[in-house]
């Protein structure tokens, strides 16, 4: 069963549903498939070919002649996107970077309010994942001429991660643990690094400790859902779904440490997890029910999901079982949070506006700006199980259409 039928499955299962009826639980596949053609969106990520057509941005330097254009320095900055940036920004998080949009037939101005610079910033790099990569810290500086034929400025901002599992956040923050050295959180894992380069292997490192450290703060988020589903009288099976989801969330961590450390050549783990003021919300349905949607519904899902078409592809035996897993468990946790906003829908109709605004809110077009195929260095890392920026957002999105769009047209809301 696709991980779209298991999810109506569950809504369709309980006695509150308006929009079953014409929802696809059983018939064809109910699945989908990155790449194909559906008129809407050609990109086709099953394309190893590496792509150097992307206007001619894939090139690290690629910030020529726009030195102290117009009193913007430019020298030294990355110019985003192009293929395979994500190695480069997690190498030395840029405090700013030029960043290129297509604007279509708008006029390329100034951005003037933190409202346009944000979307500037999202335009060029629209990667979505429940949560946005980065923060916009101040103002944009620009245009600046440039040869991509793209409207392009300097904008400073603060790198984040896109994260695994459910996050843990507190007042808007994404916070987890640092990695460490410690070797209590990992296991002897071998995979075939021979063929790496050290700085793809220190990027797999990276990236895999940093889904480690996710999927570790995962705990902490599980345990403060506990406390919110107690608050509201949640039935026992809600709870019985929670107590599972810790536990999986535990072993998550150690695999993705296991494999980072692979990567590494020694043993990482997370650090503490500050959860001061964690519990703020305590009591407020509205609250509880908007997370669990944005957090649960949306955010596993679609991590679910990305997981489930890593998995296929990754060609070490340990990452593709733990990718496997990892899908199969957090489609298991989003159908607790689907479970869960039906239940409190059914308990408090009166918050199905709430509802309805935390999945408007977090809308995303299907179509991706992102050119068709991977490059080279992309294909490396999804054969181990990371995925790149294009691919990361080709997926979210056909996951978010495909999945997310008729579970929640099947709730009845």
């Amino acid at each position: 069963m696709s991980l779209k039928q298991k999810i109506l499955a569950a809504i369709c299962g309980g006695a509150m549903v308006a929009g079953c009826s014409g929802s696809d639980t059983t018939g064809g596949s109910g699945g989908w498939t990155v790449g194909e053609n559906n008129g809407n969106n050609a990109n086709n990520v099953n394309n190893q070919n590496n792509v150097n057509n992307q206007n001619n941005v894939n090139n690290v330097n690629n910030v020529n002649n726009t030195n102290n254009v117009e009193g913007c320095n430019t020298e030294g900055l990355l110019t985003l996107p192009y293929p395979g940036w994500e190695v480069d920004v997690r190498a030395n998080r840029p405090a700013a970077a030029v960043f290129c949009a297509d604007i279509g037939d708008q006029d390329c101005s100034p951005l003037q309010t933190a409202d346009e610079i944000r979307a500037h910033v999202v335009s060029a790099i629209p990667l979505d994942c429940g949560l946005e990569p980065y923060y916009v810290k101040g103002e944009a500086c620009g245009p600046v001429p440039n040869d991509t034929g793209l409207c392009c400025h300097v904008i400073p901002v603060e790198w984040s991660e896109c994260v695994e599992g459910r996050p843990f956040r507190v007042d808007g923050e994404i916070r987890t643990g640092q990695v460490l050295t410690r070797s209590d959180w990992t296991g002897e894992v071998d995979i075939d690094t021979s063929e790496l380069s050290d700085q793809m292997r220190m990027f797999l490192a990276e990236a895999w400790s940093e889904s480690g450290a996710h999927e570790h703060a995962s705990v902490a988020s599980f345990a403060r859902f506990m406390l919110d589903l107690m608050s509201v009288g949640a039935p026992p099976e809600l709870i019985s779904m929670t107590t599972k989801a810790i536990d999986d969330e535990v072993q998550h961590a150690r695999d993705c440490f296991a494999i980072a450390s692979a990567f590494a050549g020694q043993p990482l783990g997370p650090g503490e997890v500050d959860v001061n003021e964690s519990l703020e919300h305590s009591g407020d349905a509205a609250t509880i029910l908007r997370a669990a949607i944005l957090e649960g519904c949306i955010g596993e899902t679609l991590a679910a999901g990305v997981a489930e078409w890593l998995a296929t592809r990754a060609e070490d035996t340990f990452i593709r079982d733990a990718l496997t897993k990892i899908a199969d468990e957090e489609a298991d946790h989003a159908i607790l949070a689907w479970k869960f906003v039906q239940w409190m829908l059914e308990k408090q109709p009166e918050l199905k506006s709430v509802a309805k605004k935390a999945f408007e809110d977090a809308w995303v077009d299907e179509a991706t700006p992102w050119t068709a195929g991977l490059s080279d260095t992309a294909a490396i890392a999804a054969r181990h199980g990371v995925a790149f920026a294009e691919l990361e957002d080709v997926l979210r999105r056909r996951a978010f259409h495909n999945i997310v769009v008729p579970s929640f047209e099947a709730l009845g809301v």
